[in-house]
């Protein structure tokens, strides 16, 4: 009986196919200069300001209040707030990622094929 690794790429087309099929090298069609992503331009550059807007509005202020009241008293600054937080973000990003690798490992056939 044959195993399920045996079957992996029988419905996929062999590689030198895909692109080529007969099997003649072609540089390609020239293409036009256009942005084809420009809704993805503007949301990361809207992002990015807006990240600048808040970090302007919200740290500038801070920043002052911390120098205004802690001006001789700066070794007893507290960052278990910052360290938890590192610590969620990065457990959970290494959940994520381990889940995603599971993910993808279990159903390599079906993502290489809608891909």
């Amino acid at each position: 009986m044959a195993s399920e690794e045996d079957n992996v790429g029988q419905s996929l087309l062999p590689p030198e196919n895909v692109d080529n099929p007969d099997g003649e090298w072609t540089k390609g069609e020239p293409q036009p200069a256009a942005c084809r992503d420009a809704w993805a331009a503007i949301l990361f550059y809207a992002q990015f300001i807006a990240i600048a807007v808040v970090a302007g509005v919200l740290g500038v202020p801070a920043v002052k209040e911390f120098d205004e009241n802690n001006a001789d008293d700066v070794t007893d600054v507290d960052y278990t707030g910052l360290i938890y937080a590192t610590l969620v973000a990065g457990v959970s990003s290494f959940a994520f990622s381990a889940v995603s690798l599971f993910v993808m490992s279990m159903c390599p056939k079906f993502l290489i094929q809608i891909s």
